[in-house]
């Protein structure tokens, strides 16, 4: 949930005024692009710039609306209960708190408990470059080359695919390695959940060497293994509809966003 009480708006009305440096680097055109140290710069840029006017671990209890127009969320922290009133509020937290936390302003937001995000383990692992397959189209130069690759159940792989963030972002390459990320699980695979990381890293492993490595490739440097209880919502049939219902019935004032709600990074 993320409300917007007066020192915040001044706070985003001097960051419209102030001008971006004109030496920050444009991406090229369909390329991926992302921040150094990662997105959760982002987040911290921003903390850092709002000062005491942004809060974390703070989680909202309740969500009311007066009479005119304004409301007040009720927030449990490290420091005690506490109220913030706005006129304005944006709830971007996943589905199922919004759902809680909407209902009682807007009963059709009961749907949103609807959405389904299944789990999903994210692995990096890093090879050499000499592992790579060179018969492979997306190893040209020995080196991965491109996105890369979504996998069809009708391949029978375990992985959802693989992200060649040494190809899209060279500077997180360490020198003659190669850096591949897993995505495990999702929809189809619900038991994925339960699996250990080692064996999530086998399987991962085995599709590698399926697909991009030679048969003798050594196993991987492990930089790290992620497992996202709730990962990526459900596009299911029906799901706009669902939204714009949600969001139809929603008060002035109060909007939605998320993953979930046509939107993410």
């Amino acid at each position: 949930l993320t409300s917007l009480p007066r020192s915040s708006r001044i706070a985003a009305k001097k960051a419209k005024q102030d001008t971006a440096p004109s030496s920050l680097p444009a991406p090229p055109r369909g390329a991926s692009a992302s921040l150094k140290g990662g997105l959760v710069k982002l987040a911290s840029t921003a903390a850092e710039y709002l000062g005491d006017a942004a809060r974390s671990g703070w989680a909202v209890t309740s969500l009311t609306r007066a009479d005119d127009g304004s409301y007040t969320a009720r927030i449990t922290s490290a420091g005690g209960e506490r109220t913030v009133t706005a006129k304005t509020v944006v709830v971007a937290a996943p589905s199922g708190p919004a759902s809680s936390i909407l209902a009682p302003l807007a009963p059709a937001a009961q749907r949103l408990s609807e959405v389904t995000s299944p789990p999903v383990f994210a692995v990096t692992l890093s090879y050499p470059s000499s592992a790579l397959d060179p018969a492979r189209p997306c190893s040209a130069g020995g080196e991965l080359e491109g996105f890369g690759v979504l996998v069809p159940r009708s391949e029978s792989l375990n992985s959802l695919g693989f992200q060649f963030i040494s190809s899209m972002f060279p500077d997180r390459r360490p020198a003659g390695e190669e850096v591949l990320l897993s995505y495990f699980g999702g929809a189809q695979n619900p038991g994925a959940a339960e699996m250990a990381e080692e064996e999530v890293v086998r399987l991962v492993h085995a599709d590698a060497k399926q697909m991009l490595l030679t048969p003798d490739a050594p196993e991987p440097k492990v930089l790290s293994v992620r497992k996202w209880d709730k990962a990526i919502p459900q596009y299911n049939v029906g799901h706009s509809q669902l939204m714009e219902e949600v969001r139809g019935a929603l008060p002035a004032g109060l909007l939605l966003t998320g993953s979930y709600a046509g939107g993410g990074v």
